[in-house]
């Protein structure tokens, strides 16, 4: 499957859907020596509420993108409300290679909760 690549300047970066309590600066060194490279990355996954598109999975991903500079980078694009991107958020983090901290599941249940919907 193709994904759109999409420029990061149009990606929102809200931390209200960001699960992890804090960034790995490892991970993005990593992420972004494998990107110089040449690895292929899963797609980031984003969330088009009312025409704005909220990263929900890949905050490592795209840092490591604006390291090596890349202006666009792959993703896929779900339309939604934003309690779905929370939800989403929520999901995706507990399914890719970095592992969650006891703090950011802590985080994650708090997102949830104080969703309003």
């Amino acid at each position: 499957m193709t994904f759109p690549n999409i420029p990061i300047s149009k990606i929102i970066q809200d931390p209200r859907l960001q699960v992890r309590t804090r960034m790995s600066p490892d991970t993005v060194a990593d992420y972004a020596e494998r990107m110089h490279e040449g690895d292929t990355f899963p797609p980031v996954e984003l969330f088009d509420v009312d025409g704005q598109l909220f990263l929900v999975n890949g905050f490592h991903r795209l840092r490591a993108a604006l390291k090596e500079g890349w202006e666009e980078i792959a993703a896929s694009i779900t339309k939604g409300t934003f309690s779905d991107a929370i939800l989403a958020a929520c999901r995706g983090n507990r399914e890719n290679s970095l592992q969650m901290t006891r703090e950011d599941k802590r985080q994650a249940v708090a997102l949830l909760l104080a969703d309003p919907t």
